[in-house]
This record gives structure tokens, C-alpha cells and sequence, in this order.
């Protein structure tokens, strides 16, 4: 019988397994009788068996339950997920102090080095000085209207051969070819078409096990245990750099075979880039991984979103075909103002459940004091559902944000959360506008799109930023030709599942 070796004692590798296993649960119960931790003046939230249950409970339904520690303690409580800890501070004054605190309160780079060693590895913000140099790259690499002017080609090309092969399908899981499509065009922006050509779909696939496997809670319980998730995820991190290594290591022997790339990396390099040489490899897959973390889920969230209501699909439509996206790339990203809302209300419906902060010094919020050491994370998931805020926050509804005097109150006191604020504010907002607005303005222009099914509800451990779907988001396209832009809607073309609109293939009729 397969497997039967597993109970066997004199198999060494299954003893040594068994004792491994053993000697690791009787650390865990120590660990849970002993651990007191830092003494702190704030309740720490908890659900049936001390730790475990917590656990467990987070594993289920994350936001829930944070939820239910706002409703019980108030705005600052203390998680236990075992190895894992984490006091959260939640609100609008919580984000607000967040933001604000300046790194020798509140580092940025210690607590994004703790987050990210399962899948980066350690050492990721090691040397800070290239830490400042690579912040000086980004900037440049992703920022400057000559270099967004060669990646909106890029994109385009990249979207016209992915919308084929998705109508070729029929069906498709959107979040699975979406997060191919997003991987492969950050990548092919990145090194260019050469490794992109080669090896694409590999890399795809491998940034996607990454993601999927970065939110297992096993990762935040057991950060360095080599569990499945962290073996695969190893696994896969390895497999990337050595390609980007390899990528790397022969532009610099080879100058002149790329001397007239556009690429993110080519410039990296041209701006003597190549004296960081070793760090270039994990720089690269620590931005394409910031790139396609939130950008793939919004995405998503996004056109199915859009997809899944008449009246808001309708108007997508009709702003796209009136503003091409040519000429200036920016002016174009600009003139798109409800498909932008549409891409700020995904950002408030589906958003980060966790940002993170290290108490550099003893702190003090809201009259309790945050010991030094200590996690911090505000929750910007828990303030964009808060109906105080942004009433029946459970609908989806753009035109909210397309109130300015709402816009400019949620932004002005840090209640709306997207690119983050202030010092540490994304570098790459620009880079993602462009490509979230390319691919959208492509597909809703030239495409029908159907989903089969309701929405289904996001799933927090599935991704470490941007939630994935719960269950599989199925659709199918079909391309319109340019002369059918105007469309009506058939009332018997519609339905309501479950207080969900459901497309059908004939709900827009082209008028000839």
C-alpha cells in the first residue's frame, strides 16, 4: 500500500521525520505555557482554546474576527498567532498616527524585512544603502514619461495576445489567466522580451505559487519552520533568481547585445547599476512581486466588479470608447475618471486586511502604551467597511468616489487607503495605474464580458496583499468589432441571483 513506509520506525527518514515532529510539538506547548511576552496595558483578543483557538479562528475568517476584537476592545488590541504577534491599532486616528510616525517610531523596513523573509528570503533590507539606491531606481525606472511610454507598449501587446487566447478558451478562471497576464507584462517590463519569450509561463506560474502560498497562516505561525508552504515557496524563489541571475550576469558581460533595451533592469544597469550586482536578482523579484501582489487581485476584483452589474458595465463601455487611450500616457490615465472609481471602490471593497509597522522605541496611542519590538498594523480593510465612513460599505458602489468633497475628506485623513501616504507611499503608483488602465480600457473597448456565476466572497489566505476569490470567478469574452460601440441593454437579458447581477451572453445588443 502506498504510503505504509510513513508508520514504519526502522525507515530512517520516518523516524527522524517522527522525532522532528515531536521534539516540535513539545517546543510548541513550552513555547504556549511559558510565553508571557511583553507586558502591555491593551487587551489581546482571543476565540475558544488559548492560542489555538485564535488561530484557527483566523485561519477561517480573518476580517471577521477582527471585527469582532474592534466591536469587544476597542481600537487597540493584541493578536497571538503563536510566533506570530501583532498589536493593532484600527481607525481613522490609527492611520492617521500610523502614517505619520517617522521610521525611528515606526520602521517601515524592519517590519516589511520580518514579513517578507518566508518569501524573499532573509537579508532583503540588510544594506540600507542600497536600500536607497534601488528607492533611487524605482523612482526613475518607473516614474519617468520615456520609460511609461515604452511599458504602455508593452502592456497592449501583452493584453491583445492574452484577450485572444482567453476567447479562444471560452472559459476561464479569471483570476488564474489574469494573474498570468499581470506576472508575465511586469516581468516583460522589467527584463524584456527575451527571458519573458522563454520563459514566461514557468515564471508566471511561479509567482503565482508565491502568492498564493505567502498568506499561509503556517508562515506567520512558524516564519522559519520548513513547512510545505515555506519548501515550495523556497523552491520557487530560488528557481526565479536563478533565472534573473542569469539575465542579469549576461547584460553585464554582453553590454553591447543590449545596449538599445528599454527595459527596467537595462536601466538599472545604465545608471552603473551593476556595482549592486548581487542585490539585482532579489531586487527584481521583490518588485515584481510588490507590482503583482495588489495589481493582479485589483485587477480581478475589478472586471469581474464591473462585470457583475449592468448600469456600472454600461458606463465603463461608454467612457472607454469616448477616451482612447493615445498620446500623452498620462493625460490618458487622467481621462478615464469613472473607471477610476471603479478601480478605488475594488481597493476599498477588497483591500489590504494588514499593514505593518516595528516599534522602534516604547510608543504610546489612544492612552496605552506599545512596547518596544512589537508588530504594529493598522487595518485598512477595517476602515473601509466601517459604514461611519463609507456608508453600506458591503454594496459596490463607484460613484462614491466620485464625489469630490468625499475623495478629498477620505484622502486628507488617511481613511482611504491604496498607494499608502506620505514618506512611504508607493513608487510604483504610476506603473500600476498604467497597467491596471490599459488592460481595462483594452478589454472593455474591444470585448463582451460574461461572468457565469455571482461573485463569490474574497479569500484572505490566498494572498498576502489583494484577497483571491474563495472559489474559482469562471468567464468568457468574445470580441465586438470597432463599429459596434453603441450598445442597449435587453431588459430579459439580465438576472438577479442572490441579490447579484449575472450577465448573460445576449445582455447587450449591438446596434448596427
Amino acid at each position: 500500500m502506498h504510503g505504509s513506509h510513513l508508520l514504519d520506525l526502522t525507515n530512517p527518514t520516518s523516524f527522524i521525520m517522527i522525532e522532528l515532529t515531536t521534539i516540535f510539538a513539545g517546543a510548541c506547548l513550552l513555547f504556549c505555557i511559558f510565553y508571557r511576552g511583553s507586558k502591555i496595558s491593551y487587551p489581546t483578543a482571543s476565540a475558544g482554546i488559548p492560542w489555538l483557538g485564535t488561530l484557527v479562528r483566523w485561519n477561517e475568517d480573518a476580517p471577521a474576527f477582527l471585527q469582532s476584537a474592534r466591536e469587544k476592545y476597542g481600537d487597540v488590541f493584541r493578536v497571538n498567532l503563536i510566533f506570530f504577534r501583532v498589536t493593532f491599532i484600527v481607525g481613522t486616528e490609527a492611520n492617521k498616527f500610523f502614517f505619520r510616525a517617522k521610521d525611528d517610531t515606526l520602521n517601515f523596513f524592519t517590519a516589511m524585512a520580518r514579513f517578507s523573509e518566508s518569501f524573499l528570503g532573509p537579508g532583503i533590507f540588510s544594506n540600507m544603502e542600497w536600500v536607497a539606491e534601488a528607492w533611487k531606481y524605482i523612482t526613475k525606472g518607473f516614474n519617468t514619461p520615456s520609460q511609461l511610454k515604452f511599458y504602455k507598449q508593452t502592456i497592449m501587446q501583452d493584453a491583445e495576445a492574452a484577450f485572444k487566447q482567453w476567447e479562444q478558451k471560452g472559459r476561464v478562471d479569471l483570476f488564474v489567466v489574469v494573474s498570468s497576464l499581470v506576472s508575465q507584462t511586469v516581468l516583460r517590463c522589467m527584463f524584456g522580451d527575451e527571458l519573458i519569450d522563454k520563459h514566461g509561463e514557468e515564471i508566471a506560474s511561479l509567482i503565482y505559487e508565491i502568492e498564493t502560498l505567502s498568506a499561509a497562516p503556517l508562515l506567520f505561525v512558524l516564519p522559519r519552520f520548513p513547512s510545505p508552504p515555506q519548501i515550495r515557496i523556497t523552491r520557487a524563489r530560488n528557481r526565479l533568481l536563478s533565472l534573473f541571475d542569469g539575465n542579469i550576469a549576461d547584460r553585464i558581460d554582453n553590454p553591447e547585445k543590449w545596449r538599445d533595451s528599454h527595459d527596467y533592469i537595462q536601466t538599472v544597469l545604465n545608471d552603473n547599476g551593476a556595482i549592486w550586482q548581487r542585490y539585482l536578482g532579489l531586487h527584481t523579484l521583490s518588485v515584481a512581486l510588490a507590482a503583482f501582489t495588489n495589481t493582479a487581485g485589483t485587477m480581478g476584483w475589478t472586471i469581474a466588479s464591473i462585470a457583475a452589474d449592468q448600469s456600472i458595465l454600461k458606463k465603463v463601455v461608454q467612457e472607454v470608447d469616448s477616451n482612447p487611450m493615445d498620446g500623452d500616457v498620462i493625460n490618458s490615465l487622467n481621462s478615464l475618471p469613472f473607471l477610476d472609481c471603479c478601480m478605488k471602490e475594488t481597493v476599498r471593497k477588497y483591500s489590504l486586511l494588514m499593514a505593518l509597522r516595528t516599534a522602534e522605541q516604547d510608543i504610546t496611542f489612544n492612552g496605552h502604551v506599545i512596547p518596544k519590538g512589537e508588530i504594529v498594523s493598522i487595518s485598512p480593510l477595517l476602515v473601509h467597511r466601517d459604514p461611519a465612513i463609507f456608508p453600506d460599505p458591503n454594496a459596490y458602489k463607484p460613484e462614491r468616489f466620485a464625489e469630490k468633497v468625499t475623495l478629498e475628506k477620505v484622502n486628507r485623513e488617511m481613511e482611504f487607503v491604496q498607494f499608502g501616504h506620505l514618506k512611504h507611499r508607493c513608487l510604483g503608483e504610476r506603473f500600476a495605474n498604467l497597467v491596471l488602465k490599459s488592460v481595462w480600457h483594452m478589454l472593455f473597448s474591444e470585448y463582451d464580458v460574461e461572468l457565469e456565476a455571482p461573485l463569490p466572497e474574497a479569500d484572505f489566505t490566498k494572498a498576502a496583499g489583494t484577497p483571491f476569490p474563495k472559489a474559482p470567478i469562471m468567464v468568457r469574452i468574445s470580441h465586438r468589432l470597432a463599429q459596434d460601440r453603441t450598445l442597449s441593454v435587453r431588459a430579459s437579458g439580465k438576472s438577479r441571483v442572490n441579490g447579484t447581477v449575472v450577465v448573460a451572453a445576449e445582455t447587450f445588443v449591438r446596434e448596427e
